[in-house]
């Protein structure tokens, strides 16, 4: 298994990416901006995103999601419940003086991937499980 994180988007929020040795395959979580950097963080592990996961609908967890999918062709997840979120992410980051280039409604996530509770992506070698955590955020799941 391979784990690795590094600082993306305007406010450097986490970004993890999860691979498998023995696939290729990736999971790419809360990609908030410099694609490119992530994008050479899987090549430096000779990985290619399957999936990207958001683990919430804020504006610094999903700035790079248009750009990631369009250059991966990775299938977009978030769970159902933050959906709300989504059509307010843009005057959320106009809140802190900010733009970010996001998925437009909801309907470009409904045809790539809602997860939910208990959602498994499988590696082979390991699998990811999510669960929901309410917290600080209307839906936090964690995988």
């Amino acid at each position: 298994m391979i784990f690795t994180s590094l600082p993306t988007g305007p406010l450097d929020v986490n970004c993890y990416i999860v691979g498998s040795k023995s696939t290729g395959h990736a999971a790419v979580f809360d990609p908030g901006g410099h694609v490119d950097k992530i994008l050479s963080r899987l090549d430096d592990y000779h990985l290619k995103a399957k999936w990207i996961i958001n683990t919430h609908g804020h504006f610094d967890h999903i700035g790079g999601n248009r750009a990631l999918v369009e250059q991966t062709g990775a299938e977009l997840m978030i769970h159902e419940a933050d959906l709300p979120l989504l059509g307010v992410a843009e005057q959320h980051a106009a809140n802190f003086g900010l733009t970010t280039e996001l998925h437009r409604n909801r309907a470009e996530f409904c045809r790539t991937g809602i997860f939910s509770t208990s959602t498994i992506w499988n590696f082979r070698s390991f699998i990811l499980l999510a669960i929901l955590l309410e917290g600080s955020v209307f839906c936090s799941p964690i995988v």
